[in-house]
């Protein structure tokens, strides 16, 4: 195989922007289910997952439920998430090893993505120079019509995965939300059994 034309090299080294969407729905649930799974700080690591799944949900990307946030304030947002994940168990106070582990690797892994993603949106290669114009000919024919240059166009992610993704993007956070009310009544129960 020879090398890539000028201007179609591939960047190996960073990962796309429904990539980086993709890690943080997954840390986000990762870290609802270890709030639920936690007897004491459920709300603290919940709220963090939350904060997560709606910074990813509203980013400018092709994994986003509403394009809200831009790219720019989106790596801003990481950074301020990151760093409150790093710092949970102190200033939260997040007690218990696995919640620690799972913050601080969630932080890491935010951190990962913030130097490892691509920020700018891909842009379509230039289309080809025009064709000169055609000369006039003789009355008797009659001129083409100018032909549109078909440049093809992948289809982004959350097309090529489907209905998986679309049903994720329509029913989730509604599931998402039931699961938290129901833990949160839970835990009142636990405290309030009379009530």
């Amino acid at each position: 195989m020879g090398r890539p034309a000028p201007g179609h090299e591939r960047d190996t080294t960073r990962i796309g922007f429904w990539a980086h969407q993709l890690v943080e729905y997954l840390l986000a649930v990762l870290l609802l289910a270890e709030g639920i799974r936690q007897p004491h700080d459920t709300a603290a690591v919940m709220g963090l997952g939350g904060a997560l799944l709606v910074v990813a949900a509203t980013s400018d990307g092709p994994l986003a439920a509403r394009r809200v946030v831009g790219r720019r304030l989106h790596r801003v947002l990481d950074v301020v998430l990151a760093v409150v994940l790093a710092t949970a168990p102190l200033t939260l106070s997040v007690h218990g090893g696995l919640g620690i582990v799972v913050l601080e690797a969630a932080a890491a892994a935010m951190l990962w993505l913030v130097t490892h993603t691509r920020p700018e949106r891909r842009t379509a290669t230039p289309a080809p120079p025009a064709p000169a114009p055609a000369q006039p000919r003789a009355p008797a024919e009659a001129p083409e019509p100018p032909r549109a240059a078909a440049t093809p166009r992948r289809k982004p992610p959350a097309r090529r995965l489907g209905a998986a993704v679309d049903d994720a993007r329509r029913y989730g956070p509604r599931v998402l939300g039931r699961v938290v009310g129901r833990q949160i009544a839970r835990q009142r129960e636990k405290r309030d059994p009379e009530t």
